[in-house]
């Protein structure tokens, strides 16, 4: 599996020209007519992700730079909180008996991604050739959260039990560790006025 494999994702855009009001010619007319309005809206599941480890015996003693984490049950079903994502209780480090770690690739599915920009835009006539195009945008409008992939490296994690399994949660200084989110994958809403001289 690619690290940009996307299960679900769906992307609906649309314009619509308002209808101008029954009194086109006056002041209203003018103010209310010619408008333009249009969104574009992005809902897709989360990017996949493997489990690694730097300290088991394939890395120590094969001298490999990474190896994966053993699962042992189905990760995805994890509390999805910023501080305790996957489900610890599927997560295992490789026994050096067994040398390399049994977790596939992109096994590990990340936040979904949900956001909608919207735009409005008129153009006035200031003469014949003249015109003045007046634009609006909204990026993340909703002001949705869209948050990074958790960190997959098992060897920060700072809980195990006597048999290697990550157990408990992460505090909050311990953000950065295994299992934790610390950063956003996108901005927080922006919003940004234009003119346009079209002549």
């Amino acid at each position: 599996m690619t690290d940009f494999n996307i299960s679900q994702n769906v992307v609906i855009n649309g314009t619509w020209s308002l209808p101008s009001p029954k009194a086109g010619s006056g002041f209203e007319g003018r103010l209310l007519g010619g408008w333009q309005v249009g969104g574009i809206s992005v809902v897709r599941t989360g990017f996949p992700q493997s489990c690694i480890t730097t300290s088991d015996a394939a890395v120590n003693n094969v001298n490999f730079e990474v190896d994966n984490c053993d699962i042992i049950g189905n990760p995805n079903t994890g509390p999805k909180d910023l501080l305790n994502w996957w489900n610890l209780s599927a997560f295992a480090s490789p026994s050096d008996a067994a040398v390399f770690g049994n977790g596939g690739r992109g096994v590990l599915r990340g936040p979904k991604f949900v956001s909608f920009d919207f735009t409005a835009q008129k153009i006035a006539s200031i003469t014949e050739r003249l015109k003045l195009q007046f634009r609006f945008e909204a990026f993340n409008l909703l002001n949705h959260p869209v948050f990074s992939m958790p960190n997959p490296n098992e060897d920060t994690y700072p809980n195990y039990d006597s048999n290697g399994h990550p157990v408990g949660q992460a505090t909050i200084d311990q953000i950065g560790s295994f299992n934790t989110i610390s950063t956003t994958a996108a901005a927080n809403r922006q919003l940004q006025f234009a003119l346009k001289l079209i002549f």
